[in-house]
């Protein structure tokens, strides 16, 4: 029997340096059924030109440059929208991945199943292995709200980028959104922060498990080109902490437990990071207009979690 299709899709902007290798570990994937969608958005450097080269001699290599360049999260869009697997795979075009990802994705996918994601490496410019980034639970089968929870919580790691993992290229098709409601009028599309975890939170909220592989699989470049280097941290908590604000006033099922917890995180990190943020906003406008979920805050569970901050901090981490 045909195994099924997965794309791997890579979207590009000004990867000259790395874009060559990304490519090579997307067409090396030990799974034979495989399609690589190559979305360059404008380059201004020989990316496009290394890509061309490349697809002049793989057949499985589907290309498109658009005419302009389009922001990030529209250009992740219309790399889902050329996709023709029933999986999708996010690969961004600094990264690399293991030679079995694939592989072992697909083996574990059923029905229940909204995504299977591994453990992550960090690497340097020139793939030297930082550190690893692992959940804290077992490998294997998982409840949806276990997800959620640690993802809103934030009490252990989950990801939020979604190249650490396999998906339905439906579910990236409908969940790759700019369209996340907020007071701040952030532009998702521009900065490209939120958007990413929102996709791991909608397909959670939509399947009632997700695979975790404990040996890490991708591997995450990090310097000084990539968003999550070149952006502040505080940004980026603020971006995320939006979006989680975003699914949570969402959600089709209200946990009023959950909210009162994730609540006390947001209203931690907006004491200590509020003065840090340009301009202005208030606590309440970190959900969005007309939102009323500010209102229920667990202050036990605030002071528990100001007493870990405090000694995170102390040793030079900060998790809120």
């Amino acid at each position: 029997m045909m195994q099924p299709l997965v794309s791997i899709i890579i979207p590009v902007y000004n990867r000259e340096r790395y874009i060559e290798q990304t490519i090579r570990c997307a067409l090396d994937q030990s799974y034979p059924n495989i399609e690589v969608v190559v979305v360059d958005n404008c380059s201004t450097d020989r990316s496009w030109e290394i890509i061309t080269r490349i697809a002049q001699h793989e057949p499985k290599l589907n290309i498109h440059q658009n005419h302009c360049n389009l922001g990030p999260i529209a250009n992740w869009q219309i790399g889902a929208k050329l996709a023709k697997g029933i999986y999708g795979k996010i690969l961004w075009s600094d990264d690399l991945m293991a030679p079995n990802f694939i592989e072992r994705c697909v083996s574990v996918l059923t029905n229940e199943i909204g995504f299977v994601f591994s453990s992550v490496r960090y690497i340097d410019p020139i793939s030297n292995p930082l550190r690893t980034d692992r959940a804290d639970f077992v490998e294997g089968f998982h409840l949806t709200e276990l997800f959620i929870r640690q993802a809103l919580l934030t009490e252990h790691w989950v990801p939020v980028s979604p190249g650490c993992a396999l998906f339905r290229t439906a579910d990236l098709q409908a969940f790759i959104t700019t369209d996340i409601p907020n007071a701040i009028q952030t532009d998702f599309n521009g900065h490209g922060i939120g958007p990413d975890l929102m996709l791991f939170l909608k397909c959670a909220e939509k399947y009632s498990r997700f695979y975790y592989i404990k040996e890490p699989l991708v591997y995450f470049r990090e310097h000084v080109d990539s968003i999550s280097m070149s952006t502040s941290k505080v940004r980026l908590k603020l971006m995320y902490h939006v979006t989680r604000c975003a699914f949570l006033s969402s959600m089709s099922v209200t946990d009023d437990e959950l909210i009162a917890r994730y609540n006390a995180i947001l209203l931690i990190f907006y004491i200590l990071h509020c003065f840090l943020i340009k301009p202005k906003i208030k606590f309440k406008q970190l959900y969005p207009s007309g939102c009323q979920c500010t209102r229920s805050i667990d202050w036990r569970y605030l002071l528990n979690r100001l007493y870990v901050e405090i000694n995170t901090r102390i040793r030079g981490k900060c998790s809120c």
